[in-house]
């Protein structure tokens, strides 16, 4: 295989394998009880919370204290979260996607190497 071709090709496959990384996660229910939501939320994570009076709120996470979070403007007390999630990588989603692109790249490097000569008269 030419290699500019293969070169193209490796900047492909770790341009896909970043984005893969960066992409791959999924949101983890947290617990309920006011001392877990203290103990597991921390600054800088992605939370969605859902609130006693119906309201959905996402934000990433710049302050937690003993009663409440905030984030992005938004300020929720943990007395009034009904349901807490957490964005957390999805290793397993992860994995799969890297093999894939993985096996992708190794399929298109075989099968790019016919010589592609003709008959000779």
């Amino acid at each position: 295989m030419n290699s500019k071709i293969q070169c193209g090709l490796r900047n492909l496959i770790t341009l896909l394998t970043v984005l893969s990384l960066a992409a791959c996660t999924t949101l983890q229910t947290v617990p309920a009880g006011q001392n877990t939501y203290a103990n597991t939320v921390m600054r800088g994570d992605q939370v969605r919370v859902t609130t006693r009076d119906g309201r959905v709120h996402q934000f990433k996470v710049n302050d937690v204290t003993a009663n409440e979070f905030s984030g992005d403007g938004q300020t929720v007390t943990f007395a009034d979260v009904t349901q807490l999630e957490k964005r957390q990588p999805a290793t397993g989603k992860t994995v799969a996607l890297i093999a894939i692109i993985v096996g992708l790249g190794v399929a298109a490097a075989a099968g790019g190497g016919g010589s592609g000569g003709g008959g000779g008269y």
